[in-house]
């Protein structure tokens, strides 16, 4: 397993084998708010398909960042 701080957000990454695809799935669980009382969290499964696990950790970690910038614009 995998993990990176971006800005408040903590990701972690942990990708799954798909036996139908024979391909990683990149997930991730993306948590901010960690000073609050009302700690937020989202669980992302990517669509995309690696062909090794290496592979699919380092696309969590970027996939999940842009996730990031994605939802601080529409919040704002």
């Amino acid at each position: 397993m995998s993990s990176r701080l971006y800005g408040d957000h903590f990701i972690m990454a942990f990708p799954s084998f798909d036996t139908a695809t024979n391909g990683w799935v990149p997930q991730a669980d993306i948590s901010w708010n960690h000073k609050s009382p009302s700690r937020k969290f989202a669980f992302i499964r990517f669509a995309s398909r690696c062909k090794t696990e290496a592979e699919a950790i380092s696309a969590s970690l970027d996939m999940a960042q842009a996730w990031i910038d994605q939802h601080l614009r529409r919040l704002r």
